[in-house]
């Protein structure tokens, strides 16, 4: 049984040539009845495997995921920052990307939820800020209105709006 912590690509690396080596070095065993070939088939197609798996895991699938995890350090990080962690810490394990990203990405949805409250908030205030400029402005429209439409020639109604 595989332990409940995530492996690491060596260790990952290393299980699977032995679930590949043990099988086929025993089917050469059964075959040839012979155990010094066996153990020399062994030890061969463990270190082929190994050398094999651990190179597709290093090469195409830890480098990716430690290039997401440098954009997304880098959007934030200093520069001081970078170079410390780059060179004078050691390289971070999945487990420790895995736990960086997933804080990045809660950091990134609260920033997200706030925006989005902000713009409801200006949303709500420009729309208030035009009711309050719109409402004396149509008082004002509507004096002038009366005024111009006899209401100057009519003195009581001249006095009441001035």
């Amino acid at each position: 049984m595989l332990p409940a912590k995530n492996l690491s690509p060596r260790q990952l690396s290393a299980l699977t040539a032995l679930a590949l080596a043990v099988p086929v070095s025993a089917g050469i065993y059964v075959y040839e009845k012979n155990w010094q070939v066996a153990i020399v088939s062994l030890t061969l197609i463990f270190i082929g495997s190994y050398a094999l798996i651990y190179f597709t895991l290093e090469r195409f699938i830890y480098r990716k995921i430690k290039l997401i995890y440098k954009f997304i350090y880098q959007t934030k990080a200093t520069k001081k920052e970078e170079v410390y962690y780059k060179y004078i810490l050691p390289q971070k394990s999945i487990e420790e990307v895995t736990e960086d990203v997933e804080a990045w990405a809660e950091e990134h949805k609260q920033e997200m939820e706030v925006l989005k409250q902000n713009e409801q908030f200006r949303k709500e205030f420009l729309q208030n800020l035009s009711h309050e400029f719109k409402t004396p402005v149509f008082a004002i429209q509507g004096y002038v209105e009366s005024l111009l439409g006899g209401g100057m020639n009519n003195p009581e109604i001249n006095k009441r709006f001035l």
